[in-house]
């Protein structure tokens, strides 16, 4: 089997922790949609002067009562972010195993290694406790996986390619790829919003002819619906952190960028450890920024 061709295999923790982050980001995001929408509908209803486009108006803000306290109640936001945490720090773990870095260096034998790994990784699985995980299927990885051993048996310069290749090259292609996207997302919602605050004023200077037709729309009730539709966009914004998450993934590609000429040079075994804890401590901080960004910004 060629190690370094083949996808990393992590251990079963890690897909529980990945599974349970997924689901909560899923949940806590079509629930702060549909909380959003319906506030956006009920300010367009109670807009027409009509008793029973009120009646539905207020039905929709009772929705987006019921649905924010089912958000709060269940905190699906904890089990994304503690899931994804958990799940990284798995991640990083299973790397440092299996390219022989600290604390799992080649001056230990193997028994003192699984210890240690089954150790810290005994202090993640406490923290997923407070998490919502799904027991693990039948067919689930181990611990340590045949992949982790199979890698840590590779010779020095093996491990250093694969370490490159599955790890390194694929952070960094994925940071560009989600640096580009968050930039893009940015921009167009910045330009969304400013669109509708135009619209805003625009219709708040024909609001001032008292002849102008607004159809069942009270005069200058169509203005509460536009500012909610730019404080929703807003919110969105501000829950998605586009612009922090496009700078922090920005950063973390090019200090990986930075780090990955140093493999040009040779490197022993000492060196190499403290080789992959740089490049794992980068990643880290990257994982940590984003945390404080999603905290940071409304709690997305």
């Amino acid at each position: 089997m060629d190690l370094v061709a083949s996808a990393p295999h992590y251990s079963s923790v890690f897909t529980m922790a990945d599974d349970a982050s997924s689901r909560g980001q899923r949940r806590h995001l079509w629930m702060l949609r549909f909380e959003l929408s319906v506030v956006i509908l009920g300010a367009l209803l109670g807009a027409i002067d009509n008793r029973a486009a009120r009646l539905m108006a207020a039905c929709g803000f009772v929705l987006a009562i019921v649905m924010r306290a089912a958000r709060t109640s269940s905190n699906p936001l904890a089990d994304w972010h503690q899931g994804r945490a958990a799940a990284e720090s798995v991640k990083t773990l299973c790397w440092r195993y299996a390219t022989c870095a600290m604390p799992f260096g080649r001056q230990l034998d193997d028994a003192e290694v699984d210890r240690e790994f089954v150790s810290r990784l005994d202090a993640i699985i406490a923290d997923l406790s407070r998490v919502n995980v799904t027991p693990p299927s039948e067919t689930a990885e181990d611990q340590i996986t045949g992949w982790m051993r199979g890698s840590r048996a590779l010779p020095l310069t093996e491990r250093q390619e694969l370490y490159k290749a599955a790890r390194i090259d694929d952070q960094r292609a994925w940071y560009a790829l989600r640096a580009r996207t968050s930039a893009t997302n940015s921009y167009r919602w910045s330009i969304g919003v400013l669109l509708m605050e135009c619209l805003g004023a625009a219709m708040a200077v024909v609001s001032l002819d008292p002849e102008t037709d607004f159809g069942p729309f009270g005069p200058g009730t169509l203005l509460g619906v536009v500012a909610t539709l730019i404080a929703a966009a807003t919110a969105w914004t501000q829950a998605k952190q586009f612009g922090n998450l496009a700078a922090a993934y920005t950063i973390a590609h090019q200090e990986l960028t930075s780090i990955r000429v140093l493999l040009a040079q040779p490197l022993g075994e000492a060196e190499w450890s403290e080789f992959v804890d740089s490049a794992e401590g980068a990643i880290s901080r990257e994982h940590t920024m984003w945390r404080a960004a999603r905290t940071g910004g409304g709690g997305a």
